[in-house]
């Protein structure tokens, strides 16, 4: 699971609260559900904003560099990224298909952000030659190891964060690893990397990209953003948080659709298919 997954928080009760009791059912039993579902949903709206609450105070006392910082130190201490379960099972269902669909007729990929190097393994056996940067030292060596034991001769390069090397060559399709984008800080910032990227696309190339998203108009990213720009203006900070700005595990950017699709158009991509669940899988082209 990525660490955006992980911080994904829904602005929906669970099912189970929403439920309406019976009408057949006993009118002592009846009132317990309802009491039940009431007290459930008062606990629901509580935990939302004392994480709110928590997020948004947090946020706003860490300055941008410290929170990158946090990002780094989740994936040293998740472990996941450094293992073979993950890194050589292959693309995951909703990436096989898309993958199937756009990439059929490309011959060369550039993997941003590309971790234990999952996604170059997994193109690779699909007959695509993959060529991979990422910013933390420790996942670079992990994916050295992992492309070495699996065979592929793709190289993975040392990159800064939130950036594109520039000794890259020209691809025919690239993908940015599971949910990297939505780590980058701030709108700028990601339009820019995009455009770094597109340099490196032959025109037309399919992007695959994934990101968490965010019901229109949600009150728990509106809280953070609130409480953490107001601290942030009593620091003097110059460093505005947006709305969408998570930190419960880590830092993530949480999207709107129209908010996703302008920056990729922004940045020069034409957005082909958006799939949504709780994550939003855009295949976007140069």
């Amino acid at each position: 699971m990525s660490a955006v997954l992980e911080n994904q928080i829904s602005d929906d009760p669970p099912v189970e609260v929403q439920a309406t009791p019976a009408p057949h059912l006993p009118t002592r039993l009846r009132l317990y559900y309802l009491s039940k579902r009431t007290s459930d949903g008062l606990l629901f709206r509580l935990q939302r904003l004392i994480a709110a609450l928590h997020t948004g105070f947090w946020v706003g006392v860490l300055d941008n560099e410290q929170i990158r910082r946090g990002v780094f130190q989740h994936y040293a201490e998740a472990g996941l990224y450094e293992t073979s379960e993950h890194n050589l099972h292959g693309f995951m269902p909703y990436e096989k298909e898309l993958v199937k669909e756009y990439f059929s007729q490309c011959r060369s990929a550039v993997v941003a952000a590309a971790g234990g190097g999952r996604e170059m393994i997994a193109l690779a056996g699909i007959g695509i030659h993959a060529e991979g940067f990422e910013c933390n030292p420790k996942l670079v060596q992990t994916c050295r190891e992992f492309l070495a034991e699996a065979g592929v001769s793709g190289q993975v390069i040392d990159a800064q964060p939130d950036s594109v090397p520039s000794g890259l060559g020209m691809f025919d399709c690239g993908i940015v690893g599971w949910g990297a984008y939505a780590h980058m800080m701030g709108r700028a910032n990601r339009v820019n990397f995009m455009r770094e990227l597109k340099t490196h696309l032959q025109p037309g190339a399919p992007v695959f990209v994934s990101v968490g998203r965010r019901p229109a108009g949600s009150g728990y990213y509106q809280s953070i953003s609130r409480l953490a720009n107001l601290i942030r203006l009593l620091r003097h900070s110059s460093e505005r948080v947006e709305v969408g700005d998570d930190l419960l595990n880590c830092f993530s950017h949480a999207f709107e659709e129209s908010e996703f699709r302008s920056e990729l158009e922004e940045a020069g991509f034409h957005v082909v298919e958006l799939c949504q669940t709780h994550e939003m899988y855009v295949i976007a082209r140069a």
